[in-house]
């Protein structure tokens, strides 16, 4: 839904600007990042419904550790995330080890902006159903 907030992580200069240009064309609230780190600070006040991160980015935070970064930061925890990879061997590495985090969706490189937008829709009203499901049973619970 148009109006949500989306955190864009890549090193990327012009990835990160089509990405940006992208959603904010159909009215959602960007703000972008270089670096893991980055965002970890900017998620913090600007409390993202969605992060788009790539999954290799030099030099510090990314990857899986950018990933429990973010599920252990109070703006950030239950948030998806579509993490983003050019890398088949990385591509087939995370599909195991991203049982471990809940609600991330894995993007490969190269992805047309027109499938990037319809996932990150699905992800959003994935996310809401289930929050307000939530609130339905604690309003009835």
């Amino acid at each position: 839904m148009p109006g949500e907030r989306i955190l864009v992580v890549d090193d990327e200069c012009h990835i990160r600007e089509v990405i940006r240009i992208k959603l904010e064309i159909v009215g959602y609230v960007v703000q972008t990042a270089s670096s893991g780190p980055q965002a970890l600070e900017m998620a913090t006040e600007f409390r993202p419904d969605l992060i788009i991160t790539d999954y290799t980015m030099p030099p510090g935070l990314d990857g899986l550790p950018l990933l429990r970064a973010f599920r252990e930061c109070e703006a950030t925890a239950g948030k998806p995330i579509l993490l983003v990879t050019g890398s088949v061997a990385i591509t087939n590495t995370l599909e195991s080890k991203m049982l471990e985090f809940s609600h991330v969706t894995l993007i490969k490189k190269p992805f047309s902006p027109r499938n990037l937008l319809l996932v990150v829709q699905k992800n959003l009203d994935t996310c809401k159903e289930k929050t307000e499901m939530l609130a339905t049973r604690t309003d009835h619970g």
